[in-house]
């Protein structure tokens, strides 16, 4: 373990986690709650194979949960927690541990800076102490040798907006600002996989009535892998276009949101030439005070790509989750969602030449992910779930699977 690596990848959210957290005690009336979370889940493919003897996987797990939520009037909305995660694998392939711990930092911040200014940060940190070892179909394990990968990473996300308005309730300006970085241990695993990612968004939202706004929007990203050979991975693209949102009820309760733009994609490979592509998005959201909450929408682009070693990808997607309240009580509920995407990749386009290699026209990643879960409320302080999950991977480019997890689980708020 690289302690100190460790402790610097952690400023972030320490050092928002500390901020929020002085923010809270100076108000005198914070809020802490603590809740322990148990549950087991097995799966139908332990080693996410399409083809080949298929094993079976029962994991236990335990997390518990300091959570501190703080409001205060319309000026402070602050929810901030933090989760050690203990999981216990059976049946693990020969190398792999059988135990883990994951430690997980959230922090989400709305502050109004003045009556017309709001400011909202947004910070995520991740790390695993999972260590998997993949030797490959032709490797014959042997303990005594020391040749295994560490697979520890962490990876952190930080997200900083600055809302305008023009006028109250109208015209207004957002401005933002994100960035995540990924990072191993292991050099080895370092070498092809450590990422960086930084974006910026400006946005102008022209309100012409209660229930309509429309606008314009620039949206940037940057983002690189990095590559253990004279590869170059990184790609950096600019999506302009306009917006609008249709506010059906006039509550904010039930939205049509909508995008339309164009992006401008350039490589860090010299030999790649620059791309052009249209980027669209409609979405359907349903919010709070509803005993039926939906969310569905469709988009279609251009962005890094999630398969080594390519650079872009052309992604399309559709998605919708809905989640239904039972009861005046609203104790019991119950939730299903579904992604489907297309993903494509051109040897000619996306890779650079220099990685080319045994690559030649175009390779499509197509997968389809299902989740159903329940969950019920039996006292103030227990509420138990279940859950079923599905994913379908059928691909040119890296693993295809198909995997079945069912999983149930129970949570007591301590207080």
């Amino acid at each position: 373990m690289k302690f100190h690596v460790k402790t610097l990848s952690a400023l972030p959210a320490l050092l928002v986690g500390a901020g929020l957290a002085g923010t809270t005690f100076a108000a005198q009336s914070d809020v802490l709650g603590v809740s322990v979370t148990a549950g087991v889940k097995q799966s139908d493919n332990r080693d996410l194979i399409d083809e080949g003897k298929k094993e079976d996987q029962l994991t236990w797990y335990v997390a518990p949960t300091v959570r501190i939520r703080k409001e205060i009037a319309d000026l402070l909305q602050l929810d901030a927690s933090y989760s050690p995660v203990y999981t216990h694998y059976e049946d693990v392939l020969p190398g792999n541990e059988k135990d883990k711990w994951e430690h997980t930092v959230r922090a989400n911040l709305a502050y109004m800076l003045s009556p017309l200014t709001l400011l909202k940060v947004k910070e995520n940190y991740w790390w695993s102490g999972q260590k998997d070892y993949f030797y490959g179909d032709e490797y014959d394990y042997d303990p005594t040798r020391d040749d295994r990968l560490d697979n520890d990473y962490y990876q952190n996300r930080l997200n900083v907006s600055v809302k305008q308005e023009l006028t109250e309730g109208g015209d207004y300006v957002k401005v933002g600002g994100r960035w995540r970085i990924k990072r191993y241990d292991d050099d080895e695993r370092a070498a092809t996989n450590d990422e960086d990612e930084y974006g910026a968004r400006v946005e102008y939202m022209h309100v012409y009535s209660e229930t309509f706004a429309c606008g314009v929007f620039a949206d940037y990203t940057s983002w690189d892998r990095e590559s253990a050979s004279d590869v170059d991975l990184g790609v950096d693209y600019l999506t302009v276009g306009v917006q609008a949102q249709l506010d059906v009820s006039g509550d904010g309760d039930h939205l049509l949101y909508g995008e339309a733009g164009w992006t401008h994609v350039w490589y860090e490979a010299d030999d790649l030439d620059d791309q052009d592509s249209p980027a669209v998005k409609a979405e359907l959201r349903l919010f709070q005070q509803q005993d039926t909450q939906l969310f569905a929408g469709v988009r279609y682009g251009r962005d890094f790509s999630n398969v080594y070693p390519f650079s872009s990808q052309e992604d399309l997607a559709g998605y919708a989750s809905i989640r239904q309240y039972f009861g005046e009580d609203r104790r019991f509920s119950a939730n299903a969602s579904v992604e489907l995407r297309k993903r494509t990749y051109d040897a000619k386009d996306d890779v650079d030449p220099a990685a080319a290699g045994a690559y030649s026209g175009d390779y499509d990643r197509d997968s389809v992910y299902v989740r159903l879960n329940a969950k019920y409320a039996v006292t103030d302080w227990l509420s138990v779930g279940a859950f079923y999950t599905y994913e379908d991977i059928d691909s040119d480019v890296g693993a295809s699977y198909k995997e079945n997890v069912f999983g149930a689980n129970g949570t007591v708020t301590l207080f």
